[in-house]
Formats: structure tokens, sequence, C-alpha cells
């Protein structure tokens, strides 16, 4: 039901085959735009207008509140669409739409349009028409409902391969194990089946990376971290910090959401091995001229942590400290920083535990170290323990006068 699509990105994006192609064989009216910054000022004055544009953008005219009176539909691609939009976007009055698709499949794949405020998930829907999407496992075996995968696309949509570059094409463009005579283009793209039959993107293979000897999936823990309320977006990323490859979780929101809200929800839904050792909360998250996060541009922990130097408070905190002064060689830091921004890793943390064990006649795993990286949190972990050992002496002096 619309009568102009803005087209606002470049002729160099994928999103653009859509942007031009649509109107012009539906007979509707296009306006070409030099950036989606301008988008807000022909809003006021242009009617039924269908926006294609991806969700970090979406974000920034939120943040602006723009009147969206004039949009018939949104179409929103590129990137995960953050959980938040779920209230934040009027989906009753709008057409609302989560698109996916990798350009070898010409632009779009599946659509799912938002229905009502009450998803705990944003899916990316189901196959659009003379499209075929599978879920398989390493040997291209079909999954089931709940299992995650790669997301495997066949159909009319999918290219021939790539120019000039045959062993990339033979890798990624195969042979449709179920339809021999259809080629099926493996994404590198992980997701899975979700009970009513709709698709849950979950990250990119590329993005899954080995942390301690284990498999982590970013994309997981970013979507944990956006169903926080307050979190407009989150993303996750691993920096190699000292020789360590460490998690880093990234938030934005209009209020303080404090690291340790982040951390005990994070620890109910993820194994330790999953949760981020540094949390920040930046005033907005950069991006590339595409509207995309650009990753490379997040600041480090070590940039951070500089200007967040903090004293102990109590007498344990102060023998940490000290430990840590040992430990660390050096006295610049306060209970806020993190050990491994500081110069800690594996062999430094053994003997962090080491020392702790002597000097505070309490233990603490290599895993907790990894998992509690400031002297505020390992202090907290510690006098945690020292209560639960009194409870246990409390519970075995009952057992001796008091026998059943």
């Amino acid at each position: 039901n619309y009568k102009t699509l803005y087209s606002a990105t470049s002729y160099c994006f994928d999103l653009s085959i859509f942007e031009f192609f649509l109107p012009l064989i539906q007979g509707k009216m296009i306006r070409l735009l030099q950036s989606a910054v301008e988008i807000p000022d022909y809003l006021k004055n242009d009617t039924s207008v269908l926006l294609n544009t991806v969700p970090s953008v979406v974000r920034n005219f939120i943040d602006e509140q723009i009147d969206w009176k004039n949009v018939t539909a949104l179409n929103m691609a590129g990137e995960a669409v953050p959980l938040i939009f779920r209230t934040q976007l009027n989906h009753e009055d709008i057409e609302v739409r989560n698109l996916y698709g990798p350009s070898e499949d010409t632009t779009y794949s599946t659509i799912y349009r938002f229905k009502n405020a009450t998803f705990d998930t944003i899916p990316i829907g189901v196959p659009i028409e003379n499209t075929h999407l599978y879920i398989l496992d390493k040997q291209l075996n079909l999954l089931p409902v709940g299992v995650e995968g790669e997301i495997c696309l066949s159909g009319e949509g999918v290219a021939k391969g790539y120019f000039n570059k045959l062993e990339l094409t033979e890798e990624k463009f195969i042979e449709n194990p179920f339809f021999p005579e259809h080629k099926m283009y493996r994404t590198g793209d992980i997701g899975k089946w979700m009970p009513d039959g709709k698709v849950l993107f979950i990250g990119r293979i590329d993005d899954q990376v080995k942390v301690r000897g284990y498999r982590i999936e970013l994309g997981e823990i970013q979507l944990n971290i956006e169903k926080i309320d307050g979190v407009e977006q989150a993303v996750v990323v691993v920096k190699n910090i000292n020789n360590e490859n460490s998690i880093i979780a990234y938030w934005k929101g209009k209020s303080v959401i404090q690291q340790d809200v982040i951390k005990s929800f994070l620890t109910q839904q993820l194994p330790s091995y999953m949760l981020p050792s540094y949390y920040y909360q930046l005033d907005s998250i950069p991006l590339n001229s595409n509207g995309k996060v650009d990753k490379k541009k997040l600041p480090s922990p070590v940039e951070i942590d500089r200007d967040l130097i903090i004293p102990p408070a109590n007498h344990l905190q102060k023998q940490l400290f000290a430990i840590w002064q040992t430990v660390l060689g050096r006295n610049d830091f306060g209970i806020q920083n993190n050990f491994f921004a500081l110069g800690g890793h594996s062999l430094k943390a053994a003997q962090l535990r080491s020392i702790v064990s002597k000097e505070i006649r309490k233990t603490i795993s290599l895993n907790e170290i990894f998992q509690y990286t400031t002297i505020k949190d390992q202090a907290e972990l510690l006098e945690q323990k020292k209560h639960q050992t009194q409870i246990e002496i409390s519970n075995e002096k009952k057992k001796e006068y008091y026998p059943i």
C-alpha cells in the first residue's frame, strides 16, 4: 500500500537491488537520497512511505524521536534486529518486517512481520516464494526444531557462483542433496527452527570462537544481553588481551545499567565459560558507512580502564590489592580494573590463585579468576565463600550435638 520507496542505500550494497527494482516493477515512485540522514526531512511531506534500511539507522531515528505517521511499511535487514524494537516501533499501524538474506540469494530469502509485543525473540521468519531454507549439520543432515545448524538456501534466487573464484564457488555453491538438479548455497550463518515454524538467526559461523578451550557463540550472548530491560543495543566481541582471548560485552541504553545487573542475568542464562570478562556501557555504538556496527572502532578495555581507578575500601580488598601488586608488578589500578587488561594472563592467574590460598586462606579457581576479573568481584566472591564455610561449620556442629 505504499506510494513512495526511499532509496538511501549505496548501489554497492545489495539492499539497493530491492530499492531500485521493486518500485519500478510495481509502478511506484522512488525518492533517491544521498544518505539515510535525509529521510526525516522528506518524511514530513511524503505520505505512504516504504522505508528499507538497517536496524542501526532505525535506532538513530528512534533516538531522534522522528514522526513515523507517514511511514506505511518498514523493512529492516543487514543485521540482527534488537529485541527492544518490539515496543519502540508501532507495528500495529506500520507493517514492520525483519528480512534476511545474503547477496548470493538475491538480497532477501526470508521474511517476518512483527505481530505483537509479547515475543521474546525476533525471528527472521519463513522463506519467501521460490526459496527453500534448510538447517543442516556439517554432514548436510536435516536438523530438528531447536537444534542449531548452518542455514542453507536453494531456489530461484541463488546465484551461479563467484566471478573468477572457482574454489570458493565450489565450496559455497553445492548440489542440493534433497533436489540434486538445484544448487544450494551454504550461508555460513547459524540458525534454528522454532516450534512455530519460523527460523531464528543465531549468528555467524565465523563468529564462533574458542575462549579457554570452549567454543563460544557470540550472537547468543548478545541476544541475552538485549533481553535486559533498558538495553537498547548490545555488541559482543572477542579480543586478544595480553595473549588471552577475552569476551567483551558493550551495550547502549538511555539510563545507566550497572554491569552487575548484566552479569547476574547472564549467569542465569549461560554457562560460566560464555560469560564476558569485560562489561562496558557506551553512550553510542560506532557505525560504518553502511549503518552497520563497526566493531573495529569499539574502544579497547585498556583505553576504558585507564581512567577507572577506584581505591580499595575494606580489608579484604586491600589484601587482594597487595596480592595483585605482587603478581602484576604495578600499582596503577583500582578495584574496578580488569586483571587481564592490566597484563594478567594464565600463568599470572595461577600465581594469583596460589597467593590468595596462602595469605587469605581461601580457594579461588582459575575459572573463577577468569570469571571474576576485578578486585571488587573477587572480594565479593571470597566473602560469599567465607559465609558458606561458616554455615557448613554451623551445620556440622548441629550434627555433632543433635544426631539424626
